[in-house]
């Protein structure tokens, strides 16, 4: 299958009917819809370009460097969208993404895929860019709760050091909890791209001349292979973010580049209600 001169001449006429309907109602958002398309293309063309350059150098090494830009970029966009510092946890959370990434791209295509060299241009590439960005929304998310948990939460993080617990002992609630949205992160696109998403995929996998049987087990692999990506980067960064993100004294340092804590909702538990201080009897006797 390929795309004439002509047919990219007719997939371009085709934004004159959206364009049409954005001026005759007056929708008001012409300048929303104009930054989209060109996020769109822009992204789409740099991909291209990325991909066009694989296939034409068919070198190792520029895969390996367009390994590691995908996995810096996928870093910053989830800081990002977390609200934290870069300065404080890019370089953890560009260690998790990468390794993530690395070991889930390898595992799939060596043993999923059965392929005898990994690095085949129309595969490697478009393989780690699909997981590099899928779990950017999850690890943000993950990382958000994790980070405001220790703010909203400071009582029983503080409690458990002080009643002899150890440093990891008190972030075990965090990291569960932080492991917890990745899996319901997740889970919940499951179900949207399921619906929405997945015949897409599937239908441009078959056009492309791969068998149904394929592409199916394809889908069911790259969910299982994002979320275990997620987990995976999540563990790696929290480990390693733990001589960035507490000081000697093992108090939490300013993480969120916001004055106050990353937005996610509070929970109403006993931890998150604190304590009124009782008042001291200065009267003497």
């Amino acid at each position: 299958m390929k795309i004439t001169a002509l047919g990219f001449l007719f997939a371009l006429v085709l934004t004159v009917f959206p364009l049409y309907i954005i001026f005759h109602f007056r929708l008001n958002v012409m300048r929303r819809f104009s930054l989209s398309m060109v996020r769109m293309i822009i992204s789409v063309a740099v991909m291209a370009v990325v991909i066009w350059g694989a296939v034409i150098l068919k070198s190792i090494v520029y895969d390996i460097v367009m390994l590691l830009l995908l996995s810096a970029t996928s870093a910053l966009l989830t800081l990002n969208r977390a609200r934290l510092k870069v300065s404080r946890l890019f370089i953890p959370v560009s260690v998790g993404t990468l390794a993530g990434i690395t070991v889930l791209a390898f595992y799939g295509l060596f043993l999923v895929m059965g392929l005898h060299n990994p690095f085949v241009p129309h595969l490697f590439l478009p393989f780690v860019g699909i997981i590099a960005g899928e779990i950017v929304g999850v690890n943000s998310k993950a990382l958000q709760t994790y980070y405001s948990g220790l703010l909203h939460h400071a009582q029983l993080y503080n409690y458990i050091l002080g009643n002899g617990g150890t440093h990891r002992e008190a972030l075990d609630y965090f990291m569960r909890r932080c492991m917890q949205s990745s899996v319901v992160m997740v889970g919940k696109g499951m179900s949207r791209l399921v619906l929405l998403t997945s015949p897409v995929l599937l239908l441009a996998m078959v056009m492309s001349g791969t068998d149904i049987f394929t592409a199916a087990v394809f889908q069911i692999f790259f969910f299982i292979a994002v979320l275990s990506a997620s987990l995976l980067s999540l563990l790696i960064v929290l480990y390693l973010g733990r001589r960035y993100s507490f000081d000697r004294y093992e108090r939490l340092r300013p993480v969120s580049t916001t004055s106050s804590s990353p937005s996610v909702p509070h929970d109403t538990d006993s931890v998150s209600q604190p304590q009124a201080a009782e008042p001291e009897n200065h009267l003497s006797e």
